[in-house]
């Protein structure tokens, strides 16, 4: 089970380096964790900044989200986990910029 937190981690990291990249440093602040939801379009870290996830990967040019943690790999894992792994890094960017 740790070996596939880790993989979806490293995963989610990715994402996080995406997002920082493509809309900048404070994209976490529109995301209401309160919804989030990575099994639902609109619910979905993607959906929140977008409107839809569909939407989102193609108007970012992503061509597999599950590479950068937007989507759960059915093999592997489950959105529930991602949820889970979103939440924590998304708390933690808001702590860390409170904090300074």
């Amino acid at each position: 089970m740790d070996e596939i937190k880790g993989y979806m981690a490293r995963r989610v990291l990715a994402g996080v380096a995406f997002l920082d990249h493509t809309l900048g440093p404070v994209w976490d602040t529109q995301v209401n964790l309160s919804i989030l939801d990575m099994a639902h379009c609109y619910g979905c870290v993607l959906g929140q900044l977008e409107g839809d996830f569909w939407m989102a990967v193609r108007d970012y040019g992503i061509d597999d989200p599950t590479q950068l943690g937007f989507d759960a790999d059915w093999e592997v894992t489950s959105p529930w986990m991602l949820d889970r792994l979103w939440a924590y890094v998304i708390k933690a960017r808001r702590n860390a910029r409170n904090e300074n």
